[in-house]
């Protein structure tokens, strides 16, 4: 378990040990308990909270950097965003720039407040436009689907921060400074999305289309159908960890396949790491359906829908992935399980800012027939 690295102050913020004063003279309580924390900031441990009964306790790291995330954006009052045709018109800027810096005015940024059937972690108001942004911050869990509509259908700017590369091992609250306010890399906006690809080979007079319909952009190019793969049940097995996760490859209709995270299945001398073999599994998923796919839609938690003329490179991409996980000796174990981490680090390191944005799938139930004996 990582150390304790972020508490609440007495003034109600959520900082970082490298942010108190040592000793007791931090005046920080711990976030899940709020019993007193002491910082102890020595020369030879890493400096970290521990709480004054000296009874420690499991916290999520995860929530608690969404939480310190949140506090550096409030703090600062703004941060910087990508732009793009669509989003700067919405918003009033120049469609020239490539990024900007927003920053709130009137009325600090708030956390927390219902917009109609959505909850936005923060919403910062531009004062001298009349316009809300509703703030994301994704530390493991994507906005689904149906928060993504609920954007839509309100009109309402979301952006989505991405903190998925910072894990608690050599964490520098520095960095994640830069990332969260004024890096743009990292940041996509869940509406409105960026106009869709030209068309020069389509040949149809403005005016000819209907008066609601004229000079709207289009959702999704009308390309041509392809024949879809057929259908398919790959494995990811991780050997190291005792673990198989299943993704089903289905052909949805006559022009989309469905890209399915089905179930895990662990040994009985499964490792502690078993648990977590399934979502980082998906989580590799995602990137190569993403990353083969630029109109996938991610209809519900594990679940993708490929329009045909990306269906075959999709499936392809995923059949390479898995054939990575089929390694049965028992030396190669522990390789196997390294060669995942690996290719996960990379594809988080390498990956483009904007794309469109999966998310994790929810727990496989328990389900006796799924399970491997031995």
């Amino acid at each position: 378990m990582p150390k304790l690295v972020f508490a609440l102050h007495e003034s109600g913020r959520v900082l970082h040990i490298a942010d108190v004063a040592s000793g007791l003279a931090c005046q920080c309580t711990c976030l899940d308990c709020r019993e007193p924390l002491v910082a102890r900031k020595g020369e030879v441990r890493e400096h970290h909270f521990g709480h004054t009964s000296g009874q420690e306790h499991d916290w999520a790291w995860e929530t608690h950097l969404h939480a310190y995330a949140k506090q550096l954006i409030m703090d600062a009052g703004g941060l910087a965003v990508p732009l793009h045709a669509t989003v700067a018109e919405h918003l009033g800027l120049a469609a020239e720039t490539k990024d900007a810096r927003l920053q709130a005015g009137g009325t600090p940024i708030q956390q927390e407040i219902s917009r109609g059937a959505v909850r936005p972690d923060l919403v910062l108001h531009l004062a001298e436009r009349d316009v809300e942004i509703a703030l994301e911050v994704r530390v493991t869990h994507g906005c689904d689907q149906a928060k993504r509509n609920e954007f839509k259908r309100q009109r309402l700017a979301a952006l989505e921060i991405d903190l998925r590369r910072f894990p608690p091992e050599r964490f520098d609250p520095k960095k994640l400074a830069d990332a969260v306010l004024l890096r743009t890399e990292n940041k996509t906006w869940l509406w409105p999305l960026p106009p869709p690809p030209a068309r020069d080979w389509v040949y149809q007079l403005v005016d000819e289309l209907p008066p609601e319909e004229a000079g709207q952009p289009l959702a999704k190019p009308q390309l041509p159908r392809k024949p879809l793969p057929p259908p398919v049940s790959l494995q990811f097995r991780v050997r190291a960890w005792r673990a198989a996760v299943t993704v089903s490859v289905l052909q949805e209709g006559e022009e989309h396949i469905c890209v399915r995270v089905m179930e895990m299945a662990i040994g009985r001398m499964a490792t502690t790491n078993a648990e977590q073999a399934a979502p980082r599994i998906a989580e590799l998923v995602e990137f190569v359906v993403t990353g083969h796919s630029s109109y996938a839609e991610n209809p519900r938690a594990g679940t993708w829908l490929v329009p045909s003329w990306e269906a075959t490179a999709v499936a392809n991409a995923l059949q390479e992935a898995a054939s990575r996980y089929l390694i049965h000796e028992n030396e190669q174990r522990q390789a196997q399980g390294a060669t995942l981490e690996a290719d996960l680090r990379y594809r988080r390191q390498a990956w483009p800012g904007q794309r469109p944005e999966p998310s994790t799938p929810e727990r496989p139930r328990d389900n006796p027939y799924s399970r491997r004996r031995g």
